[in-house]
């Protein structure tokens, strides 16, 4: 866990993103999708320059889709990498 998601900051924005979307989950990219949102999931990676705590970034998901679609990101860096780009 990165130290922003320990920032007083993040449990607040979390917790806006949440209700904002109804605890719903936005990403719906797991077979095992609850539909039950409990996470915040960012549109726009940090590491790409997305904002960390910016609404506009920011979706509800649930634990599976987040870590589905975290797992294709680092998959398709992984990729780039290896290709050189």
């Amino acid at each position: 866990m990165t130290a922003a998601y320990r920032d007083p900051q993040w449990r607040v924005v979390r917790r806006a993103v949440l209700e904002r979307d109804g605890r719903v989950c936005r990403l719906r990219s797991s077979k095992k999708c609850s539909g039950y949102a409990t996470e915040a999931h960012h549109v726009n990676d940090v590491e790409d320059g997305g904002a960390p705590f910016a609404m506009t970034n920011l979706i509800a998901a649930c634990k599976a889709c987040n870590i589905a679609t975290r797992n294709r990101r680092v998959a398709e860096r992984a990729r780039r990498y290896r290709e050189g780009r």
